[in-house]
């Protein structure tokens, strides 16, 4: 795990050393195990280190006096022994770093580096004789990149924290389109932060920063091969390139603790771990960890008990039952709430990975979705497959849902792309006037753009490839990844995610060419028949998995008491965002009706107390400096 900071100026010719500095002495997490820098006529570079590996206490950023280029990574490559031999770099098992290996990358390949690469990445190259930074993230965004730029400057860096010590006011610069699309119930503008003078780089995107900005540019795009039916080869591949990507993510010379939540993601990650320390026993110490919700319809102690048969792991479970006050009462200044753990319970996962010196969470994010049957009755409909499509429909649950499907449905005769976008915009829609809750800055922006959905203007083979691929590179996605980063970061823990693994998504989306019919509502057909094997006998009948709601309504009611302090305490810092006595009547309502409330309204009086107290958070943060 490394935190990174570059700091440049378009019109000098002095090193940012103070600068770059600053950006590293901000880091909110925990120490470092190491820290070292590196200075350009016109810039500065910074890296802390937190050693996974041996290789990874030679990281360091790169000054390349006859290029006039300095480069420094976060990088954590996953086909570096391939691109060792065909750099010329000789054997890659030797001392040569991750981060070293990207920068001979760029220095064959330039600006279509990234698209070499497999793994977690985010660097950035200050380019002396262009005055130009260029930055690149990997294809999910797993690693980090914040940038923020002027006509004079501009600063690189891992946590938005680091850039806020750089910026004079924070509190004045909250961005309200974020605060809006954080109450619409999911991000839908790619790039935002929570300041107007930071930003996140995307996804799989690069941007080449000058005085005056710069736009980032994507540079991973769907392929498809020619269209054929699925067959046991390419589920063996599948299978194989999951292995692979579990198997990559296990190297670390320290313990690893790896999610085991009952689930199918989760399970088969720590299933195809213990096939791994089988064939290579002499490995660090493995713990899994479990979240439990016994007497939830989410509880699968099942199913972790059948997985903990089958492996020669130590398991650790805790109580996500237990209530968490974290995102009131203990807010940090890059964002507003996400400070809980699994569930919305206590981070005891992280607890266990300080007491045994982890410092790596195998995470099992997006499983369900990658091998999803995404769009099938559309492409039932443009096959002209009615006998399949009448099937399905009539798997809806009342006349109500059937017709609603039945409706769905008959966008397939659109082209894939448009369908989604038609789609986006229904599902998305806003009431016309802006809700009685919301302060002037939110009005303003009333409603939250549509989501922005990074569809290439292609032949798309499929609805299935088109919706995959949607979902892939969503803002909501890339939201959720960055959460799950973020919490790990908090303790130094680098989260690695099989599932994000750029070779077996490609694989994915070039079988997703060819429709995937369903049995009824089956739509994770292809995950059991691909990862099934993998898992104990008792997942074989399993077609689906409790609602987590119930826990996380339970959570949100536990908050009510610490929400209502806030709302009577205090300077009133939400008012541009949220209207005082609006919200106070809501909490009242909420409280009147105990468990009857609205969940919706539920959880948007909680997510105010989040806001406020973040809010009251940034103000201390804000004047504290000025004392």
């Amino acid at each position: 795990m490394f935190a990174i900071a570059l700091a440049a100026s378009f019109d000098e010719d002095r090193p940012q050393l103070d600068s770059a500095g600053i950006l590293l002495d901000a880091w909110p997490c925990p120490a470092a195990d190491g820290r070292a820098s590196a200075s350009a006529p016109g810039a500065a570079a910074g890296v802390l280190r937190w050693a996974v590996v041996e290789r990874d206490r030679a990281v360091a950023p790169l000054w390349d006096a006859e290029r006039q280029l300095l480069f420094v990574g976060d990088v954590r490559l996953y086909n570096r022994s391939a691109l060792a031999r065909e750099l010329g770099l000789g054997d890659a098992a030797g001392d040569v770093s991750d981060a070293a290996i990207a920068w001979a990358a760029y220095l064959r390949w330039g600006e279509q580096s990234p698209g070499h690469l497999v793994g977690d990445f985010a660097f950035a190259v200050w380019d002396q004789r262009r005055r130009s930074i260029f930055a690149a993230r990997d294809h999910f965004g797993v690693r980090p990149l914040l940038y923020s730029a002027d006509s004079r400057s501009a600063y690189v860096a891992t946590d938005v924290r680091q850039l806020l010590a750089l910026t004079k006011t924070p509190l004045a610069e909250i961005n309200a389109q974020t605060v809006l699309e954080r109450f619409s119930m999911f991000r839908r503008t790619h790039g935002l932060t929570y300041f107007r003078n930071i930003s996140a780089l995307p996804p799989a995107h690069t941007i080449v920063i000058a005085p005056g900005g710069g736009r980032p540019r994507r540079y991973w795009f769907p392929s498809f091969a020619a269209r054929r039916p699925i067959g046991d080869d390419d589920k063996a591949e599948i299978r194989a390139l999951f292995h692979q990507a579990v198997r990559d993510r296990l190297d670390s010379n320290r313990a690893i603790v790896a999610h085991s939540s009952g689930g199918f993601d989760s399970s088969a990650i720590v299933m195809a771990a213990d096939r791994a320390y089988r064939e290579q026993p002499n490995r660090p110490p493995l713990v899994t960890v479990s979240a439990t919700t016994l007497g939830m319809p989410s509880d699968d102690s099942r199913y972790m008990d059948a997985v903990d048969r089958h492996v020669q792991f130590e398991g650790v479970r805790w109580d996500a039952l237990q209530p968490s006050l974290a995102d009131i009462e203990a807010p940090v200044v890059a964002y507003p709430g996400v400070r809980r753990g699994t569930g919305g319970g206590p981070r005891r996962d992280l607890e266990i990975a300080r007491e045994r010196g982890a410092r790596v969470l195998l995470h099992g994010f997006f499983g369900d979705s990658l091998m999803y049957a995404f769009g099938v009755p559309r492409d039932m409909v443009r096959a002209r497959r009615w006998r399949e499509l009448a099937g399905h429909v009539a798997s809806g649950d009342g006349a109500r849902a059937r017709a609603r499907l039945l409706v769905r449905s008959m966008t397939g005769f659109l082209p894939p792309a448009s369908a989604l976008r038609l789609l986006s915009r229904v599902d998305n829609r806003s009431t016309i006037r802006a809700p009685r809750w919301m302060g002037p800055a939110l009005r303003a922006l009333y409603p939250a753009p549509a989501e922005d959905l990074a569809l290439p203007e292609i032949d798309w083979p499929s609805h299935l490839a088109c919706e995959l691929w949607a979902s892939m590179t969503s803002p909501r996605t890339a939201t959720a990844v960055d959460a799950s980063v973020a919490y790990g970061i908090e303790d130094g823990i680098e989260v690695r995610m099989p599932y994000l693994d750029v070779r077996l998504a490609e694989k994915l989306l070039a079988i997703s060419s060819e429709p995937r019919w369903t049995e009824g509502a089956d739509h994770r057909r292809l995950n059991r028949e691909v990862l099934g094997p993998l898992l104990p006998e008792e997942f074989s009948q399993r077609r689906a998995q409790g609602s987590w709601m119930p826990v996380w309504l339970l959570g949100a009611r536990r908050m009510l008491p610490s929400v209502q302090r806030i709302f009577a305490d205090g300077p009133w810092l939400s008012a541009p965002f949220l209207d005082i006595e609006e919200a106070r009547s809501m909490l009242a309502d909420v409280i009147a009706r105990a468990e009857s409330a609205e969940q919706r309204k539920l959880f948007l009086v909680t997510g105010f107390g989040a806001l406020e107290a973040w809010l009251r958070e940034l103000f201390r943060y804000d004047t504290a400096r000025y004392v």
